[in-house]
């Protein structure tokens, strides 16, 4: 709980508003308006600073609305107003989250439009944003075409220089930061919205971690070797250059291989001049060891010995198909399946597998492993489902505004602390602090059958943990750093192993050991390894196709 002062009147911010935390503040949702309590002391001046930003009006752009004062009237912090339905444009890089959204590159020409518009607005009232780094803008998350722009308060005013920039967005050839600076690092974004990828990552042979250890991505920017090098290799699942526009499309490559710095033709033009319609990229080996499929899985699972494939458009159960309600997902009671999909707030459809349905009102009802939850009025409940109702078996308190909902299981995050809460059985969940997390932004997770994957974001790179997760505990297994920015792609089999698919790469582990498979492009290219035993620490484990 915090105390803070608007406009002469106390404000108390409680524990359960609390929302995250960033690199500089703690962020709370109070009556309708967002709270930034900084954790450190902030600049005397800052009124200042206030009201050189308070000539961004434009609506999308989320600045500082009101001063919060201590008790000793000394600034701590500033309120916003609040947007909902948004997402991180972070996840708009991966494919996956493309296809399950479709989100074509009709949507993603509209996004890049709506920020352009934006910046440019930015740089005629004479502000520089800088820091244009992926976790400073909020996407809306019903069209994927508009851009909310948030950290407002450090972008660089007349009067108050900007201090910060992610290592990964900084045009390391500018000797200060300029609008084409600031344009140089929005191309980085927009390029791997286009792409999934990091326009100066990839594989190049002279640029490698023995000869330039953590440093490789800092050196081939300063030396504008880009994906656009010949000798550089990029992963099969990086989505098409030549969907990306034509002119845009040449402006990325004099920005990262010309060394040239230019506004964006969308500005010059004020039209894009390419338009066409997004393609379902897909590498997906995990799909294949599971089941044949016309279209890409976007989940699966084993309820009653019978194999769940959800896609696009379709459910499987077991070799029927059934035309998928987008967003729904199948529970099992009492030898009937059931179609569960939410149709708006609180209310949610329930049908059963000949077609007969009822309404079911709940808060947040989520769906794993053949079990039922809700999240809200602060608490993690278990549910279940019989005579077309639910009741309670469980709960465990937690906070709703900062606990997100992920494969298998549940991430809260207090005070930049983050808790699993993973339900591992009926009237069984697992709460553990993970303290290698903190300062991490989660960017995705995923649990199955005693193995945890998460990928997060700390200081412009993202790293990958994987865990075991054992009687209420945890271990970890590996830790892949600065890897692209990737959905976790995983599945455990009938032996207990977990199977990872990264770029062209297999990770497989059975917690006593682990093995690589690299240059994986398909089934037939590891037709050998998928027969072979392959031992660790003394056990043995089949990686078979399941069946």
């Amino acid at each position: 709980m915090k105390t803070v002062y608007k406009g002469g009147n106390k404000i108390i911010l409680k524990d359960s508003e609390y929302k995250t935390s960033g690199g500089e503040g703690d962020i709370y949702f109070h009556d309708n308006q967002v709270y930034k309590i900084y954790q450190n002391p902030i600049i005397n001046n800052f009124k200042d600073k206030f009201d050189e930003l308070s000539v961004l009006e434009k609506t999308n752009i989320i600045r500082p609305a009101e001063l919060l004062f201590n008790s000793n009237n000394n600034i701590v912090g500033y309120t916003m107003r609040m947007v909902e339905n948004t997402e991180a444009l972070s996840l708009l890089f991966t494919s996956t989250f493309l296809n399950r959204n479709n989100i074509t590159v009709d949507k993603t020409n509209n996004l890049i439009n709506n920020m352009t518009e934006t910046i440019q607005y930015i740089h005629d009232k004479g502000i520089l944003l800088v820091d244009i780094n992926e976790y400073n803008f909020l996407v809306n998350k019903v069209s994927f075409d508009i851009a909310n722009f948030i950290d407002v308060d450090s972008y660089q005013t007349k009067s108050f220089p900007a201090t910060a920039i992610m290592p990964t967005i900084q045009d390391y050839l500018s000797t200060n930061f300029t609008k084409l600076s600031d344009w140089f690092s929005f191309a980085i974004i927009a390029f791997q919205l286009y792409t999934g990828i990091h326009p100066f990552k990839g594989k190049h042979p002279d640029y490698t971690k023995d000869k330039y250890k953590d440093r490789i991505l800092e050196t081939r920017m300063r030396n504008s070797i880009s994906v656009f090098n010949k000798d550089v290799s990029i992963p099969n699942n990086v989505r098409p250059f030549d969907e990306i526009p034509d002119s845009i499309r040449s402006w990325f490559f004099d920005l990262f291989e010309n060394k040239k710095r230019l506004i964006p033709p969308i500005i010059s033009t004020g039209v894009i001049k390419k338009n066409i319609k997004g393609k379902v990229i897909s590498n997906n080996i995990i799909s294949n060891l599971i089941f044949a499929c016309d279209e890409e899985i976007i989940g699966h699972e084993y309820i009653q010995g019978n194999r769940i494939l959800y896609t696009r458009n379709y459910i499987y159960i077991g070799n029927r198909k059934y035309t998928n309600k987008i967003n729904s997902k199948i529970l099992y009671r009492n030898g009937t399946f059931y179609f569960i999909k939410k149709e708006g707030v609180n209310k949610y459809s329930v049908e059963d597998i000949n077609g007969k349905s009822v309404i079911v009102n709940n808060n947040n009802l989520f769906v794993f492993m053949n079990r039922i939850y809700s999240l809200g009025n602060g608490q993690l409940q278990e549910l279940d489902f019989i005579n077309n109702n639910l009741y309670k078996i469980n709960s465990w308190s937690t906070n709703d505004l900062s606990t997100k909902v992920y494969y298998n299981m549940f991430i809260t995050i207090v005070l930049g602390a983050y808790y699993f809460y993973i339900p591992v059985d009926t009237n069984k969940c697992f709460i553990f602090l993970v303290k290698e997390l903190k300062g991490y932004k989660i960017f995705d997770a995923y649990y199955s059958n005693k193995f945890a994957c998460v990928v997060a974001f700390k200081n412009g790179q993202y790293d990958r943990f994987i865990f075991k997760i054992e009687n209420n505990s945890y271990f970890i297994l590996e830790i892949n750093s600065n890897i692209n920015a990737e959905e976790i792609n995983a599945t455990v089999n009938n032996k207990g192993v977990l199977i990872l698919q990264y770029e062209n790469i297999l990770y497989l582990t059975n917690g006593n050991g682990s093995k690589t498979i690299s240059e994986v492009n398909d089934i037939g290219s590891i037709t050998s390894e998928l027969n072979d035993i392959y031992m660790y620490n003394g056990n043995k484990f089949n990686l078979i196709k399941e069946k």
